[in-house]
């Protein structure tokens, strides 16, 4: 295998994970924005690692592609960063904290009959 490739698909993974993320997220907020974002931040990066997999010789463009990649990463992270400050993923927050009394009732329900075999025993 070319020693770039794996380069590429990693890349390519990524931008299609990202896209999918983007997609599922609520329309119109600034979670799916940073999604779409940091998919575009990594088209670029694929765009550039074709490039080089490919040896062409694109100075300027390659260049001007490495720029564009960077601000579209660093809008992504602006974007995600309100996002938080918005509290749009409170709701995840608040459902993973459930999960996890969830559980812990659980357990502590099946804890004394743990307790009662070993008695027994």
């Amino acid at each position: 295998m070319p020693a770039g490739l794996s380069n590429l698909i990693v890349s390519l993974l990524l931008m299609l994970l990202l896209a999918a993320y983007a997609y599922r997220a609520i329309p119109g907020t600034r979670l799916r924005q940073a999604f779409a974002l940091g998919s575009g931040a990594m088209g670029g990066v694929t765009a550039l690692n074709t490039i080089v997999l490919m040896q062409i010789g694109a100075g300027w463009f390659s260049a001007a592609l490495i720029a564009l990649s960077l601000a579209l990463f660093l809008g992504s992270v602006v974007s995600f960063a309100l996002a938080l400050w918005n509290g749009e993923l409170r709701a995840k927050l608040q459902q993973a904290q459930r999960y996890v009394a969830d559980e812990r009732a659980r357990r502590e329900a099946q804890r004394p009959n743990l307790v009662e075999k070993n008695r027994d025993e």
